[in-house]
């Protein structure tokens, strides 16, 4: 539904739905396209103003998937954080230097309220070209924190406590090509949002179609 009120909105960390496969051939990144407005007096809705929203970016160096607090600035000097991605991200980049840039450009606000939590989930290879995941957390008058790099293959995800929860007892598999395992996912996901969107008159689906996908080799 779309939300109109002169409250100062705010959106959650458990809303989206978007995640990393490690896998043999390289990356797959996955993530939903629905913007949410969680709103100062607890109501939550669609932004169908702002439309379809992409949460998944790569460069040449890095893939990585956002879900959570997804403005930097206040209502006044408002950023969407794909719109600030997109004009930061460039090639050559490294995750480290990147994210560091952004959690300066959090810091240095002076917005209305602060009390977002900005999430990551980050692939990449090393020298060897082993691949790796980790999670990256951005807090407001916090330092920016960075987990440890984990080897191997494997699935990072984060948003809804529903789709995670659904996701985390399914089968994974590594020896499928790696385009077709990302199609599988992509097809996965979409299908367990049409059948929640079944019962969104009852309970707002935070999560929406079209899936995007991405690989990172």
């Amino acid at each position: 539904m779309e939300c109109k009120t002169n409250s100062i909105r705010k959106v959650g960390e458990n809303m989206s739905f978007v995640g990393l496969h490690n896998t043999r051939e390289g990356i797959i990144g996955f993530a939903d396209s629905k913007a949410t407005l969680r709103f100062a007096n607890g109501v939550i809705g669609e932004d169908v103003q702002r439309g379809k929203i992409t949460k998944i970016f790569k460069n040449d160096k890095f893939i990585f998937v956002t879900h959570g607090h997804n403005e930097i600035f206040s209502e006044k000097n408002r950023v969407n954080i794909e719109d600030y991605i997109a004009e930061h991200l460039k090639n050559g980049i490294d995750y480290e230097i990147f994210f560091k840039s952004l959690d300066e450009a959090i810091q240095n606000d002076k917005g209305d309220y602060h009390d977002g939590k900005y999430a990551f989930i980050i692939g990449s290879k090393n020298k060897n070209n082993k691949y790796f995941l980790l999670r990256c957390f951005i807090e407001y008058d916090k330092r920016i924190v960075f987990s440890k790099k984990e080897y191997g293959k494997q699935v990072f995800y984060g948003g809804s406590e529903f789709y995670c929860h659904l996701y985390n007892n399914q089968t994974f598999y590594n020896h499928i090509e790696i385009s077709k395992y990302a199609d599988m996912i992509k097809n996965y996901i979409e299908t367990i949002i049409d059948a929640k969107d079944v019962f969104s008159e009852i309970e707002y689906n935070d999560v929406g179609k079209p899936v995007n996908v991405e690989i990172f080799q």
